[in-house]
């Protein structure tokens, strides 16, 4: 659903918060504030983030509602618009969504407003949301029991909903009417058309050169062994990135942006403004762009990190991008020395007469062929003493005869 025509549910949403006035308050700087100044404060806080949906500026909504959960914590109905807010946001951010309304059945086990957006919510996920739906009609959400009377489904509904009835006159009831039910929220806007890059894509090529969908083996070959990674080498932490190449056939599962040495090819970084995203990506705060799922993270307005994944599987190659360069040939003197695997609390010591040994005793024979190191004797067992050679480090990977998985690192 255009955002523009969502602007009529976002605010006979507001309709709930019933209608603002914000006493002025004198000498708050001399008392903590009541309560009852507290619910003004977030009241007049929705009403000014439902003027942002209505302006098109959601993520500055977002952070409107924000502040009015922020002054009453106990406001059910500042957590339902923030919802809305994250959902009029797009998937990246249907877990906040989620958070949200169940955060206000928590605080407002009655309201059919939150059972009936986080319906919506995981209906467009497709998550499992008719008891949600059911439990709405049944508190008494009108669009809830349109839906399952067969009625005008929310995902087509395209005219802007009716105005909200008119407030009651002025009372004194026993106790505060029922704020009434929101229609159904609005369709999150699809993810638009970022700027493009070289090559028509946003994120490849990178600045520096990596190519997403190398295997980890291929980052090494072109940028050397990370000044820090973790015991089993599957996090890669170079100055500027970090990559996760923990899974299936350790190609990249992710990468996080954290420096400025490396920029999308649409020139967006760390150091970016949030407007410049937004400009770029339309959602500032991450959106899925064909296989890319991207998730940018701020200090105050400027980018910090930005963490891009598949969406699906692994990396696939675009355009024309070449595989990794083919590393430079060593020598001999690369084998020799001391070589330490700390998970086994052992080591090689290969020497240059193409003995080694094995944790202080006699070993066997080393070999070079290739970027492979071949051990016989002691070390023979393991996937046929083959060892990957890499900048001061030796990989064995073979499958034991279970088919599990074997892998150990040699340092030097």
């Amino acid at each position: 659903m255009d955002l523009v025509r969502a602007v009529g549910v976002v605010l006979l949403l507001s309709s709930s918060a019933g209608t603002l006035s914000v006493p002025a308050i004198t000498g708050a700087e001399d008392r903590p504030s009541t309560a009852k100044e507290n619910r003004a404060r977030a009241q007049a806080l929705v009403k000014k983030g439902d003027e942002l949906i209505e302006a098109k500026r959601p993520a500055e909504a977002l952070a409107a509602y924000t502040q009015a959960v922020d002054a009453d914590g106990s406001y059910d109905v500042a957590y339902t618009h923030r919802a809305l807010a994250y959902y009029a946001l797009g998937p990246t951010s249907f877990d906040a969504a989620r958070a949200d309304a169940a955060q206000a059945i928590r605080l407002n086990p009655s309201s059919g407003n939150a059972y009936y957006l986080r319906a919506m919510v995981n209906r467009r996920a497709g998550q499992p949301y008719q008891e949600d739906l059911e439990t709405a009609a049944r508190l008494g959400n009108a669009r809830a029991k349109e839906i399952l009377a067969g009625g005008k489904d929310a995902a087509s509904a395209t005219a802007p909903p009716a105005a909200p009835p008119a407030a009651p006159p002025a009372a004194a009831p026993a106790r505060p009417p029922k704020p009434p039910e929101p229609p159904e929220p609005p369709e999150p806007p699809p993810d638009s058309a970022p700027h493009l890059g070289p090559g028509g894509n946003p994120v490849e090529p990178l600045s520096n050169g990596l190519v997403l969908a190398w295997k980890r083996d291929d980052v090494r070959m072109k940028f050397g062994d990370p000044p820090t990674m973790n015991m089993d080498r599957c996090f890669y932490d170079y100055k500027s990135f970090v990559l996760n190449t923990c899974y299936g056939d350790h190609y990249i599962a992710s990468i996080r942006i954290k420096g400025p040495g490396i920029r999308l090819s649409s020139g967006i970084g760390v150091g970016s403004t949030k407007a410049e995203v937004a400009r770029h990506f339309s959602n500032p705060y991450g959106m899925t762009w064909g296989q890319y799922k991207l998730e940018f993270s701020y200090d105050r307005d400027r980018v910090t990190n930005i963490k891009i994944s598949p969406v699906e599987g692994d990396f696939k190659p675009i355009g024309a991008q070449k595989a990794a360069p083919a590393p430079a040939a060593q020598g001999k003197d690369a084998v020799v020395g001391t070589w330490h695997c700390m998970a086994l609390a052992s080591r090689i010591d290969a020497k240059a007469d193409g003995s080694y040994d094995y944790n202080g005793r006699p070993g066997g024979r080393w070999t070079l062929e290739g970027h492979e190191v071949v051990f016989d004797g002691s070390l023979k067992p393991w996937g046929g003493g083959r060892a990957q050679l890499g900048k001061n480090v030796l990989e064995f990977k073979w499958k034991a005869n279970d088919g599990a998985q074997q892998y150990f690192v040699f340092l030097r």
